[in-house]
């Protein structure tokens, strides 16, 4: 991204642009189909991707020859649809499958272990629904599927199980959809703020009908550590996010100052600046909806109990950028959300730059 230039490329025809399973394809790109990979994912020097033929491959980059050394098929895989992969931090690599509309798993490798990813027996965590999405939180320790049942399930990074679901849209409601991103992030948190001192961690799900709902975690003390018993915090109520107009493809947000950036297929990306605001809890007219169909979303909260949650936060949409081709596929936010970066099956990549000029005495931005 510094050089503007592009530093290995995998062989032509890698992958199949064409084929796979067509209620996946449906799932994931609606009438939208570039025909791109399913999902790709880097860690140093060690590169996986997957397309529509099944199945997932590994890579190493070698930045001197511009290329990348093709290391073999991931075991247990073949023929497997898969949708979504991410690493954590202790280099381990975790797979979502699409089984079937009604069936989903995720299989846990290990990049760290001696024995290459084609020889490893991975570690399999089953799962009710196909699933879609994936998003990873070293910080919380688990790892979020969105699913073909409209569910968020969420998975243990320490016991490799799951450990709770989350139906985000009423069952048999017009409002009901699978669940096409979907993101955990720490929202509100100050730029000047302490490491782990705040405790306003969320998930975020974008759904294929343009729909956006948050739900807040439960965490314990001062930490970022869940709940284990019961991860989502249901003295809390979930919050319905202003939809886009087409599905929302993907979900990032920004470690360091709440940043939560959404792209969907109606062109346009947003970002949001999720301020926490104590606030909000001392002005009963914030809470007067709190029975109301516009924040009781879910059927898990019908039965409320005495007194009803709390709303306590409130999403601005900070820019609306407008004009991506409707192929828009995955967004990327630095550390800092100093930039921006987005690619579609227009062949491009398209980097937003906030740093600013480079301030000669200091020479930081």
């Amino acid at each position: 991204l510094d050089r503007g230039e592009l530093i290995a490329r995998s062989p032509d025809n890698t992958h199949s642009p064409i084929g796979g399973n067509p209620n996946l394809n449906e799932f994931l790109y609606s009438t939208h189909d570039g025909g791109g990979t399913t999902a790709v994912v880097i860690k140093g020097d060690s590169v996986i991707s997957s397309g529509r033929e099944g199945g997932a491959r590994a890579w190493r980059l070698d930045v001197e020859s511009k290329e990348l050394v093709d290391l073999g098929a991931l075991a247990k895989l073949k023929g497997k649809q898969v949708s979504a992969m991410s690493v954590d931090a202790e280099g381990r690599l975790w797979v979502g499958v699409y089984d079937g509309t009604f069936e989903g798993s995720v299989y846990r490798y290990d990049l760290l272990d001696p024995a290459p990813l084609s020889d490893q027996e991975p570690h399999i965590v089953k799962l009710p629904s196909g699933v879609l999405s994936m998003a990873v939180s070293d910080e919380t320790s688990l790892v979020a599927c969105g699913t073909t049942g409209g569910t968020v399930e969420l998975i243990s990074m320490d016991k490799a199980e799951q450990i709770d679901s989350w139906k985000v849209n009423a069952e048999g409601t017009k409002a009901d959809t699978h669940i096409r991103s979907v993101e955990i992030f720490q929202a509100g948190k100050a730029a000047d703020e302490e490491e782990g001192s705040n405790e306003n961690w969320c998930v975020v799900a974008g759904g294929g009908n343009g729909s956006m709902r948050m739900r807040w975690l439960q965490t314990d003390g001062d930490t970022a550590s869940v709940n284990a018993e019961e991860p989502f915090d249901n003295a809390r109520l979930p919050l319905a996010i202003p939809p886009h107009s087409g599905m929302v493809v993907s979900l990032t947000g920004c470690r360091q100052n709440g940043l939560l950036v959404s792209g969907s297929q109606d062109g346009t990306l947003r970002v949001y600046d999720f301020c926490y605001d104590d606030a909000a809890n001392e002005d009963e007219s914030d809470v007067s909806n709190a029975g109301s169909d516009e924040v009781e979303f879910s059927s898990e909260f019908e039965a409320m109990q005495d007194e009803p949650p709390q709303v306590d936060i409130h999403p601005v949409i900070l820019y609306q950028l407008a004009g991506y081709k409707i192929w828009l596929s995955s967004i990327c936010v630095d550390e800092k959300g100093l930039r921006l970066v987005t690619d579609g099956a227009d062949n491009t990549v398209v980097v937003h730059d906030f740093t600013g000029p480079v301030e000669p005495d200091s020479g930081e931005h």
